[in-house]
């Protein structure tokens, strides 16, 4: 459960009021104004590992994207389906994605060439990151990792 909450908390998100704005621009146009589709990671002069894992962000079609988590090089520890992404200003980022656990709202602030999650919560309301610190297990409290843009 604890590497569960750690995945969560790479991608950040709290449930944006606003999604009927999310029919003046498609996921893919949301995310490429963001400039998110592409390979982050705390440290990209590492590999991935459980330290650092790495985060790919990619395109399935205009209305979806696929972001991937990596723990190791050669796998994918868990993956996402993007289905919602609204920009919320010129610095946030507000995402609705699903997996085999359930749907994720997660909120991501851009600093440059990075991001980190500033809040996430499953669409059942429980929060696991908020003000930019994790809720709970070891790293609670902590503040979330800055992604950087890889290459």
């Amino acid at each position: 459960m604890q590497r569960g909450w750690r995945l969560i908390g790479v991608l950040g998100v709290m449930a944006f009021p606003f999604w009927g704005d999310a029919r003046a621009q498609s996921v893919s146009q949301t995310l490429q104004k963001f400039g998110l589709p592409g390979i982050w990671a705390p440290d990209c002069s590492k590999t991935a590992s459980a330290q650092n894992n790495y985060v790919v962000v990619r395109m399935l079609d205009d209305k979806t994207a696929q972001y991937d988590v990596m723990s190791d090089p050669q796998a994918i520890e868990n993956y996402f389906i993007i289905e919602r992404a609204v920009g919320a200003g010129a610095t946030e980022l507000s995402l609705s994605h699903v997996n085999k656990s359930g749907r994720f709202d997660f909120v991501i602030q851009f600093d440059g060439q990075r991001w980190r999650a500033i809040s996430a919560r499953t669409s059942g309301g429980q929060a696991y990151i908020e003000n930019g610190r994790y809720l709970s297990g070891k790293s609670s409290n902590k503040l979330t990792a800055w992604l950087n843009r890889c290459g």
